[in-house]
């Protein structure tokens, strides 16, 4: 190392201890987060996050960090069945909304909302068996019944027919009252 550099990092020599304890502690932090990242919460996630920081050289000082964090992660767990799993991060559904937003503007004219039925599609295995099998046993129809009884109309769709439902009654109103400005003043 250079000479000049290492005189200006040489006190951080004083706090080589402390160093390797923050190291340590970031080094856990990082390993339940990649756990929980890639497995979900499940009933043997504590588990999972102890072998994991297996092969790091903890001192006592780290232990009381490593207990918080199990101890959250068995809390979390507590009422998971057996195979049950959460989700441990929103990764996943920012994906999926990612991909639905990507369907949204490949195939404009089913809306948004209608899309949802292939945001499933696009997470699950896809084979060519389980394509034709959907292709042969969904119609169009059982997909639009589905749509309506499970999602039913979007905000969007709710604000054009309010809207036309306002301007239809703007032209009546309207025409009621020129009749009136005519002189052909019928009830109103």
């Amino acid at each position: 190392m250079d000479q000049r550099i290492y005189e200006e990092v040489e006190w951080l020599q004083d706090y080589r201890s402390e160093i390797y304890h923050w190291n340590c502690l970031t080094l856990i932090a990082q390993a339940a987060r990649n756990v929980i990242r890639l497995e979900g919460v499940h009933n043997l996630i504590a588990e999972s996050f102890i072998d994991s920081i297996g092969e790091l050289h903890l001192s006592n000082d780290e232990i009381p960090f490593v207990d918080k964090i199990t101890e959250f992660l068995m809390e979390q767990a507590r009422d998971l069945k057996a195979g049950e799993r959460l989700l441990g991060t929103s990764e996943p559904i920012e994906s999926v909304f990612g991909e639905l937003k990507f369907l949204e503007k490949e195939q404009q004219k089913f809306g948004f909302t209608a899309l949802a039925l292939a945001m499933f599609a696009a997470v699950g295995p896809i084979d060519e068996v389980t394509v034709r099998t959907a292709m042969e046993q969904v119609r169009q129809s059982d997909i639009d019944t589905w749509y309506k009884n499970n999602i039913g109309e979007s905000v969007q769709k709710q604000r054009r027919s309010l809207r036309k439902r306002i301007d239809r009654l703007i032209r009546k109103v309207g025409q009621k009252t020129a009749r009136f400005y005519r002189g052909e003043s019928r009830a109103i």
